[in-house]
């Protein structure tokens, strides 16, 4: 509440310092004495400067109120399934307040600003996710330098789990965020949020509770991991769509190296009303917990997750970790490497 006030007054009493004291002059000089024609001059001017002032500052007011903007990030999807989804999310946004004439209109920012799209889909060259996690962190950098005062972000994701763990890696806890996650079927609006930073006033920690270790018992995720690990290790996760245990196990085996599966303790997809915060932070815990014994180099990640939960795990895992993410790509039959967190800040 404090920084809604300072900041706007702060910009005004910089930028209009002289008009400030001006007026502050005339006042004075109003009660000096001076002659009658002097005076109602003075008065005529102070008019003027306060009118002035006050359209300055409610110009101000506005550059400063808190904002809500959507975040887009689709990949791999023609251009019917890209109006639908824009179409979808504007009408996500109005519940915010979001106008999209009145933010081109008012702060220059055109739907070019908070959409990412890539046509086609991504290979099996890891460079080419690399370079389109370094593209979405470019855009969340130019969009939050265009803004002033409170900023939350809305998130609404379409593309491999894969891709969007790498923006969520390289986005951390800086920025205030609102995670939406599509589901058909549960009303007019198919986003609904899942994680949601920008509400949890009784949260004190605010989005670094990402960061937070779990101490008591998963409430969601189930482990299963053997006695002895190797220096190398693969996870899968389980928390939707197709099971990657089965394909995990036969590469494992090939290779002789120590496989741990995390999943989902209830069957079936996760709940709307479920705590999906809480769902982040158990795996967020475990692989963070697990890249910190001195004897692990590498972990493989192969998922199979609502994306939502991937981009919110990237978030709680940031760039240190040395986690690299596969991609199953249907048409090889096969698993790749795309992704290296802890190489993304050096990439870029």
């Amino acid at each position: 509440m404090f920084n809604e006030i300072y900041e706007p007054l702060s910009y005004i009493l910089n930028k209009k310092r002289d008009t400030v004291l001006a007026i502050i002059g005339i006042i004075i000089g109003l009660f000096s004495g001076l002659p009658k024609y002097v005076t109602i001059l003075f008065i005529i001017i102070t008019i003027v400067l306060l009118l002035q002032l006050t359209k300055e500052s409610i110009y101000i007011r506005k550059i400063f109120r808190e904002k809500n903007i959507p975040l887009m990030v689709i990949v791999g999807r023609n251009d019917d399934e890209y109006a639908a989804m824009v179409s979808d999310v504007i009408l996500s946004m109005k519940e915010y307040g979001f106008e999209k004439q009145s933010f081109e209109d008012d702060f220059n920012i055109d739907q070019d600003n908070y959409v990412m799209r890539k046509e086609n889909n991504l290979t099996e060259n890891s460079h080419e996710w690399e370079k389109q996690v370094h593209i979405f962190e470019n855009k969340l950098i130019k969009l939050s330098a265009k803004l002033k005062g409170r900023k939350i972000f809305h998130l609404f994701l379409n593309s491999p789990a894969a891709l969007v763990i790498g923006m969520g890696a390289v986005l951390g806890t800086k920025y205030e965020v609102v995670l939406h996650h599509h589901q058909l079927g549960m009303g007019e609006n198919p986003y609904h949020r899942v994680i949601d930073f920008y509400s949890m006033e009784d949260n004190k920690e605010g989005i670094h509770l990402l960061k937070s270790r779990i101490t008591s018992p998963n409430q969601f995720i189930e482990i299963e991991e053997p006695k002895i690990l190797s220096s190398s290790i693969m996870v899968s996760l389980y928390l939707a769509g197709h099971d990657p245990k089965g394909d995990v196990e036969k590469i494992a085996a090939k290779r002789e190296i120590s496989v741990i599966h995390l999943r989902n303790k209830s069957e079936g997809t996760l709940p709307l009303d479920a705590d999906w915060l809480r769902v982040v932070r158990e795996v967020a815990t475990y692989l963070l917990n697990l890249s910190a014994k001195n004897r692990i180099e590498t972990i493989e990640l192969y998922m199979s997750t609502p994306i939502v939960i991937a981009f919110a795990i990237g978030m709680a895992l940031g760039t240190q970790s040395p986690i690299r993410v596969y991609q199953w790509f249907s048409k090889d039959k096969m698993y790749f490497p795309v992704l290296d967190l802890n190489k993304l800040r050096q990439v870029r």
